[in-house]
């Protein structure tokens, strides 16, 4: 799930599992899904199409274009690798990992040592969350509240900004 911050629309798409059989109960049980849940969604490439068609609406490139996740190595990882499996570059260079905002967010309220779980966050940062916790459409609603929380705080963010794009040596790491 993606949110364009702009215009505040969201694009969700569930990918139909290759393996569902490899599944784990105790994730799959988290996010409120079964086995069977895992034979229904979208090929890969179909949402690819989707996906890049999305990214192209806002104008931009690769190389000003940023992803704003929670612990944003899975998601760059989970991104760079699925767009590799049809040889496509995921359009997107520049990486917003919200834990070390949350964390800056933390500071700036006398939190020390917060648990940085998104759930956590939105705690302290007294959001009142949106439906679907564990999902891709309800913590992706629920990060972009945390963000443009820390950004009307006024937390300088660039300290946070990351350019790893697809293919690059930190990709590996």
């Amino acid at each position: 799930s993606i949110i364009r911050c702009l215009d505040r629309f969201q694009l969700s798409r569930q990918i139909k599992a290759k393996h569902p059989d490899k599944a784990d109960w105790k994730s799959l049980k988290v996010i409120k899904k079964t086995k069977t849940d895992l034979l229904y969604g979208d090929r890969k490439d179909k949402v690819i199409e989707e996906v890049n068609s999305f990214f192209e609406q806002d104008g931009a490139t690769k190389e000003t274009r940023c992803c704003i996740a929670h612990v944003a190595h899975f998601d760059r990882r989970f991104c760079h690798s699925l767009w590799g499996e049809f040889d496509k570059v995921f359009p997107v260079d520049n990486w917003l990992d919200t834990k070390p905002l949350a964390r800056a967010y933390a500071k700036q309220i006398g939190l020390e040592k917060p648990t940085l779980t998104l759930e956590n966050v939105l705690k302290f940062a007294e959001i009142k969350t949106m439906p679907g916790a564990h999902t891709a459409q309800g913590d992706t609603r629920n990060l972009f509240l945390f963000h443009k929380k820390a950004m009307d705080s006024g937390i300088d963010y660039l300290p946070f900004l990351k350019s790893e794009p697809h293919g690059s040596k930190k990709e590996a790491d």
